[in-house]
């Protein structure tokens, strides 16, 4: 289960929708048969969203973003996953598993959205792709808000959505550029003091004894 999930994690990083499907699929599967009971809304999602992006199986798609929709509701308190610290829990507060949530329903919303309107049914589609953005405001869902008005024959809407995407986009990759300087500062400074404190070690272990 951990390698499909690694997998599945690599596919959604380089944004490749087929392995995407492929190991979000095997990976629900095998977390299935380790806890039959529990409902991952968010993979559902993602692998709803991905089948709908390549018009792939259109009625698991819908399925699946009809489960993730009806799993998230309304909010419900987390709970310690099967076979885990039972402390666990504590390292979440409230707001962190709001904003959790909040995440992972602005998923359910834009799957459900996007897969009415990959299947022909955008005029349905589009207000719960609207909330999504409403929700939790992403490259991604902006993108598929400005594919569905576009398909509305709405272009100068679908327009200024996609410049509002450009511009998230234009955000993130800065704040990306930004985060891998600091990490590469940060990881420039500790070499150089390991490297001085190797030095210095290796100094004082050449040195000789002094005579008294």
């Amino acid at each position: 289960m951990l390698v499909y999930r690694a997998l599945f994690r690599l596919a959604e990083e380089s944004s490749d929708s087929a392995g995407i499907i492929e190991f979000g699929q095997k990976y629900k599967d095998a977390a299935a048969q380790y806890d039959p009971s529990e409902t991952d809304a968010g993979l559902l999602a993602k692998i709803a969203l991905a089948r709908a992006d390549l018009s792939s199986d259109l009625p698991r798609a819908g399925a699946y973003a009809q489960q993730a929709y009806e799993a998230t509701a309304a909010f419900q308190p987390w709970k310690t996953p099967r076979n885990s610290d039972p402390y666990w829990l504590g390292h979440y507060d409230q707001k962190q598993q709001e904003r959790g949530y909040r995440t992972t329903r602005a998923l359910a919303l834009e799957a459900r959205g996007w897969t009415l309107c990959a299947g022909g049914r955008c005029p349905e589609g589009e207000a719960p792709i609207r909330e999504a953005v409403a929700l939790e405001r992403t490259e991604r869902n902006l993108r598929h808000l400005a594919s569905a008005l576009e398909k509305l024959g709405r272009p100068s809407e679908a327009a200024e959505v996609s410049a509002q995407a450009l511009r998230s986009v234009s955000r993130s990759v800065r704040r990306q550029s930004s985060s891998t300087m600091r990490i590469s500062r940060d990881h420039t400074t500790r070499c150089a003091i390991r490297h001085a404190a190797d030095t210095t070690a290796h100094s004082i272990g050449n040195q000789s004894p002094q005579r008294v």
